[in-house]
């Protein structure tokens, strides 16, 4: 089975070490796609085909936030991970509100980052085959809740911090 990466990111040497990591998983049959900017990283998808996206949340012009809410109503089935410096609360509480797959803080190790990634294509490759097992439904359906209390903002944000955790920790 094969994948399309894209990998959206306005620092080149950046991107060309993720585009260098990601060259480890050619196991997989993956092929690249880069993208200097959201506007870029939106064009390469809009030819199609892209199963993973790797985006920098700040980017000049168009930010990966922006990028990542257009991709997901072109292809709702695309799966994103967000890679940024900046490890904000609130930058993980949209990431998840946008049904984003992964949050990765830079620098990431290059295990990190193959780990994640094979993580993620291994959820591509099962959704290609067929429906997911009953545990899959259990965190779909958690994920739904917790997606609902964010979007109403429901408690504090520290015991919105406290779920976001456990979620993320349950699904591995």
């Amino acid at each position: 089975m094969s994948f399309r990466i894209l990998i959206a990111d306005d620092e080149e040497l950046e991107r060309k070490a993720l585009a260098h990591i990601l060259g480890g998983l050619s196991d997989l049959g993956v092929e690249l796609v880069e993208a200097s900017n959201g506007r870029q990283a939106v064009a390469a998808a809009s030819r199609g085909g892209i199963d993973l996206a790797f985006l920098d949340i700040r980017m000049p012009g168009m930010d990966g936030l922006a990028a990542a809410r257009i991709l997901r109503d072109g292809n709702p089935g695309i799966h994103i991970v967000f890679v940024t410096a900046f490890d904000k609360f609130d930058y993980a509480r949209e990431a998840l509100r946008l049904g984003v797959d992964e949050y990765l803080v830079k620098p990431a190790s290059a295990d990190e980052v193959l780990s994640m990634a094979r993580r993620v294509l291994d959820r591509v490759e099962r959704e290609r085959v067929g429906p997911g097992t009953s545990s899959d439904g259990a965190l779909s359906l958690l994920e739904e809740e917790l997606r609902a209390d964010l979007g109403r903002d429901a408690g504090r944000d520290d015991e919105i911090q406290e779920r976001l955790a456990a979620f993320l920790r349950l699904r591995g």
